[in-house]
């Protein structure tokens, strides 16, 4: 985002996410989406008030989405 602050270029990328449980029968699920570009960025918090993390939402839209593993039916149902 600061490249994009500083020059108006804006950039692209891809997100992957995969779930999965080991304890759990189904697998693992991932799941991409592609040509994301992110909406709004915070560039600091202050937050003096508790000795927590802060959280960040970020949001981002994107042009497609992947599926490269999928969860199986459980088994022992």
């Amino acid at each position: 985002m600061f490249d994009y602050i500083k020059t108006g270029k804006d950039f692209y990328f891809d997100l992957q996410v995969s779930n999965e449980d080991p304890i759990s029968s189904v697998g693992k699920q991932t799941v991409v989406a592609k040509n994301c570009n992110l909406d709004s960025v915070a560039w600091f918090k202050f937050d003096s008030t508790s000795d927590d993390a802060l959280e960040e939402e970020m949001p981002f839209t994107f042009s497609d989405v992947a599926l490269s593993d999928s969860f199986k039916k459980p088994t022992g149902v």
